[in-house]
């Protein structure tokens, strides 16, 4: 059952501040009259706003730059803007209310309110309630004061869009874009894949090219090739039977050739390597060569270390012996000369014994005879005692001072006989050295006397390694380079006897060789000759490149039959894709066709049913009697024309503005008339177009009105008293209930309030 509008209540819009409510109850004709200025396109804005969301003909270009906001719609923008609409649909009632919240970002909120229940909706489930959409709202349900021309202005194509867009052929049009967008990868993938191809097609031709070049270089043999190894006793690359032609030939020409340089240095590269050799020996230090000479001497050294440095040691000894005579440290005297070092060590103690001992009694002494000489003083300077009274035990002498001087003469001598005794145990002490001790050191160092030097010489070359001179001087006699005891020949003249008797072993070069040459050579004799004892000739290098030459020579004619091969068959597999890919997209293509000459049709038919309508509401409404009867709409694949009889031309710039107006309202009627959801919001809303149609054309379309749309809900507005009146007078004429409001009663009313 359709849906009604039976109360609206709008708040903070344009010169509506507080709350505004309008009732409609069961009307189905509602006029809002009265002179302009008083918000009658307000109330029409309010319905637009609530159903959809926008004002589809406010204008935001106004300003020199940037766009004006929709927010000056708003009475107080720093406010929500309210409208709440409640609906029938014969049995139930719900409101819809719309809560617009302006700021930088403009909010929407629909509110859904039905049997207490209250929630938040979308556009798209506003629309679902009403059963309608902007597309119908647009072209079936509203005709603004403003913008009513708006439709026929645009272009045919665009005219065709906006009509056919009421029968929801977005989806349609959405799968075709999604084929075109398919068709376009397609082809583009398809134009990938053939240049891809042809690419490769391209490549193999010019290698086919190269292939055929250097068949084309290919020489005949002075002779018949046949295989023979240059090298019997190892395998090399360039030395098989059948090589490997995947390694390019530059290789085996480059090893080639290289051996070839080999030969042809001849003895120069061995006699430059020999010298080298000799100069190499000689980069060693002396230091090195000195350690080679008296290797021997080192050897027995090495096992002898702590004795000849003890032995080193005691010639220091010996020679500070008689000027201090103290008590030496030396492990080998001690070990082979234990005997006498301890009775050297026994008299040395005795002699320190007897010292501290006379040190000890040489103070007490000293001691005593200081406190004897004070006390001898104070008793002569203190005249408390008789001068003979001794001042110790008291007892009267009769010559105190003798007294005194026999006692420290008696003192006297106790150091007297110490010092005798110390005298004597030194003389001993002296004696043991010279006549036993001395001799005994004497003999030993004598007996090593030659030892001693020796070592001294070798000595700081105890910790070099001759092992890399013993190695590289091998070939050199090294081995002889060894001191001679029967000879004695030093070291600085045996070194300068074998560096020179060497170095005259240099062979004679007749061609210097670079260092990039010798680097060559050297990998050539390590890799080739230094394990095989060869005889290999120029001649036998030129010819080992012409078998290789030649295997090389029958892989071009191989490889040229498989290039063909391989471009006949790319080729083949690229026509066979061109084919398939052709069909691919041209199948497509004419699937496109079909379904756009399908959506051509079915939008055709659409208009077709409503071209029947459009003739008979426009012949009704706007009696172009001279032009002819109605209005024809005329469709193809890409424009929408309106047409009067007799004419080619479309009716924009052949009509009269209030015959435009008449056209679309008759389209709207006609719209309604052959393509509308009986479930759906069945209200229409005419803005003060009326102005521009004569009365002829109003009392038809009243009539029309009531007679064939009394079921529908109409708003209108108009500020003609007249026009008001006739349609008043012609509803209730047809018993259809209806209600005039005066926007300048309204107003008016209000602020007497």
């Amino acid at each position: 059952m359709a849906r009604y509008l039976t109360k609206i209540a709008i708040s903070n819009l344009r010169n509506i501040k507080m709350i505004k409510e309008i009732d409609f109850i069961t009307e189905r004709l509602v006029i809002f009259d009265g002179p302009n200025g008083y918000g009658k396109s307000t109330v029409f804005d309010a319905i637009e706003l609530l159903l959809t969301g926008r004002l589809n003909h406010f204008y935001e270009k106004t300003y020199n730059r940037g766009v004006e906001s929709l927010k000056t719609i708003a009475n107080d923008d720093t406010k929500p803007t309210i409208i709440t609409g409640t609906f029938t649909d014969g049995e139930n009632k719900f409101e819809i209310s719309r809560i617009i919240e302006w700021g930088n970002n403009i909010k929407n909120i629909i509110q859904y309110k039905k049997d207490n229940t209250e929630e938040i909706i979308s556009e798209e489930y506003l629309n679902n309630i009403l059963h309608i959409d902007q597309n119908i709202f647009d072209i079936g349900m509203y005709i603004s004061q403003s913008d009513s021309l708006n439709f026929l202005q645009r272009k045919y194509k665009d005219r065709k869009n906006t009509f056919t867009s009421i029968i929801k052929t977005s989806e349609i049009e959405e799968k075709d874009e999604i084929l075109k967008k398919i068709s376009n990868k397609l082809n583009n993938n398809i134009q990938i894949k053939k240049e891809a191809i042809e690419k490769e097609i391209n490549a193999e031709k010019q290698n086919q090219q190269k292939i055929e070049s250097k068949i084309s270089k290919i020489t005949t043999h002075s002779s018949e090739l046949t295989y023979s190894r240059l090298v019997v006793a190892k395998e090399f690359d360039f030395d098989k039977k059948n090589i490997d032609i995947n390694i390019p030939f530059l290789v085996y020409e480059k090893k080639l050739s290289d051996i070839k340089k080999y030969i042809d240095a001849g003895d120069d590269y061995l006699n430059i390597i020999y010298n080298n050799s000799i100069d190499k020996l000689f980069e060693i230090t002396d230091n090195q060569f000195k350690a080679c000479y008296y290797r021997e001497w080192i050897s027995y050294f090495n096992t002898k270390h702590s004795k000849y440095k003890d032995l080193i040691e005691l010639q220091e000894i010996r020679r500070n012996l008689t000027s201090k005579k103290g008590l030496f440290i030396n492990p080998f005297f001690q070990e082979t000369h234990s005997d006498i070092y301890e009775i050297y060590k026994d008299k040395l103690r005795d002699i320190e014994i007897l010292k501290e001992r006379m040190s000890t009694r040489d103070r007490k002494i000293s001691q005593l005879v200081n406190q004897r000489k004070s006390l001898s003083e104070e008793h002569k300077n203190n005249g408390i005692l008789d001068q003979e009274q001794c001042p110790y035990c008291g007892v009267e002498h009769k010559n105190l001072d003798e007294a005194f001087e026999a006692l420290s003469d008696k003192l006297e001598k106790l150091q007297e006989n110490d010092s005798t005794e110390l005298k004597k145990a030194q003389t001993k002490l002296e004696s043991f050295i010279y006549d036993l001790l001395l001799p005994e050191i004497d003999k030993l160092l004598n007996s090593e006397m030659l030892n001693i030097g020796n070592y001294k010489k070798v000595q700081s070359q105890f910790q070099e390694d001759i092992s890399t001179l013993l190695t590289v001087g091998e070939k050199f006699g090294i081995d002889t380079f060894i001191y001679n005891k029967q000879d004695k020949v030093d070291f600085s003249d045996a070194f300068k006897n074998f560096k020179f008797k060497v170095e005259n072993q240099k062979k004679s070069v007749s061609k210097n060789l670079s260092k990039e040459e010798m680097q060559v050579l050297n990998r050539v004799h390590k890799e080739i000759y230094t394990e095989n004892k060869l005889n290999i000739t120029t001649y036998d290098i030129e010819r080992k490149l012409e078998y290789i030459k030649n295997q090389y020579d029958n892989d071009l004619f191989s490889q040229k039959k498989i290039s063909e091969n391989k471009i006949k068959n790319m080729e083949s597999i690229f026509n066979a894709f061109v084919k398939k890919s052709d069909r691919m997209a041209s199948e497509l293509d004419e699937l496109r066709d079909k379904r756009k000459k399908a959506l051509n049709k079915y939008q055709s038919n659409f208009i077709a049913e409503i071209k029947i309508a459009l003739y008979v509401i426009s012949g009704r409404i706007i009696q172009t009697f001279p032009l002819g009867i109605g209005i024809n709409m005329e469709t193809n694949e890409n424009q929408l024309l309106f047409r009067v009889e007799n004419k080619q031309e479309d009716i924009f710039n052949v009509l009269s503005t209030g015959q435009l107006n008449g056209l679309i309202i008759s389209i709207l009627l006609a719209v309604r008339k052959t393509f509308f959801d009986a479930d759906a919001l069945d209200v229409i809303l005419i803005d003060d177009p009326l102005q521009s149609i004569d009365d002829l054309s109003a009392h038809s379309f009243v009539d029309l009105l009531g007679e064939e749309f009394s079921e529908s809900q109409v708003f209108l507005s108009t500020h003609e008293v007249d026009k008001s009146s006739l349609f008043s007078y012609k509803y209730r004429q047809l018993r259809i209930a209806y209600k005039r409001v005066n926007m300048q009663d309204e107003f008016l009313k209000k602020n007497t309030e």
